[in-house]
Order: structure tokens, then sequence, then C-alpha cells
């Protein structure tokens, strides 16, 4: 089974939430491209709409308030939504399975597959407004690295090599997964294998 095919059949950007897990710098930004600009709630973009600076952490409150906001809107009309956010801690996660489960839409998590040292190297390469400490990236990679999507109720688990190796995500120089993710199944919707 080929990457499209498995998008066609497991994984539809268009409908559902979407939920990357994994720390800052893994690609989570990038493989947003997948979806429709108006599906992708991200939260440096909340932070820039209300405070006026996407990495403003003392807005993250007031960001979030109005990602939660925008996401029950939407998925109240069925659309999709890809939480563009690290997602690292099991209660953020909790509140985006909750809301999914208030409107009965699917919710898939998204594991991001990039190494520490990739996202170390990337969160390095950014503004200094923008770069996250180090060892706030270790621990968010920890937490991201550890949970259990079957436990949190998560309907379904991707591999982001898959979302990345579509054409919207290929496109990308820089994609961390544009390798073709040939053979990859979803195994009983809820596991990925390669």
């Amino acid at each position: 089974m080929t990457s499209s095919s498995l998008m066609a059949n497991s994984v539809v950007p268009t409908y559902g939430l979407y939920v990357p897990v994994g720390a800052a710098g893994s690609g989570k930004s990038m493989l947003s491209r997948a979806w429709p600009a108006d599906a992708v709630l991200s939260l440096d973009a909340f932070r820039e709409m209300v405070a006026g600076d996407a990495g403003d952490q003392s807005a993250t409150p007031d960001a979030v308030a109005v990602l939660e906001l925008v996401l029950e809107c939407r998925l109240a009309r069925r659309l999709g939504c890809y939480v563009d956010a690290t997602n690292a801690k099991a209660a953020d996660r909790a509140k985006l399975v909750a809301a999914a489960r208030r409107h009965d839409v699917p919710v898939t998590a998204i594991r991001m597959e990039t190494s520490l040292a990739e996202c170390q190297r990337r969160n390095a390469r950014r503004s200094a407004t923008r770069r996250v400490p180090q060892e706030i990236v270790d621990g968010q990679y920890r937490l991201a690295a550890s949970f259990d999507h079957v436990a949190e109720g998560f309907g379904g688990i991707v591999s982001s090599h898959v979302i990345a190796a579509l054409p919207a995500c290929r496109s990308a120089s820089d994609s961390p997964g544009a390798i073709a993710a040939e053979g990859l199944t979803i195994d009983s919707g809820d596991r990925y294998r390669l």
C-alpha cells in the first residue's frame, strides 16, 4: 500500500481532528500543509493574533482560549482541524479528545518521528524570540515519546512520515519526511508499522 492510498483510505485531512504530538522543531507546522489553510489551528498564529508576537509565551493562555473556541465552532460544523501545537502534555491532549467526543468526530494522533537531535538543531536556527529553551524541548520530547494514544482515547495514530510523504508536504525543500512511506499500513486503525 502506498502512502497516497493509505491517505485516501485512512487519513482524510479535511475531516476529523488531527493532533500532532512532538517537541518544538519536530515539523508540525510543515505537516500542516497537508490540510486546507482554514483547518490549521496554530497556537503560534493565535499568540500572534492576541499579542502581536507569536513567540510571546505570556500570551499562551489567551491564545489557547481562542484556539479552543475556534476548535469547538469548527467541530460543531463537522469541519476538519489540525491543531498545530506541541500537544506534548496529556492534559492538553485530553481537552482535544474531549472536544472531538462532544462533537462525535474522529480524533487521530500524529506521532512526530523527528529525532531529538534534529528538533534541537531546528530550534537553534530559530530567531531569538521564537527559540525554545533546550531543556523545554528535551522535556517535550520525553513527554511526547511516552504517550499512549489508546489509553487517552484517540481513535488512531499515524506516523508523521505518512503525512510528510503527501504532495503538499513533499514540495517543501526542507521536508524532514520527504522519504516515501511505502509499505506503511495502519493496523486495526490504531497503530502504524513500517
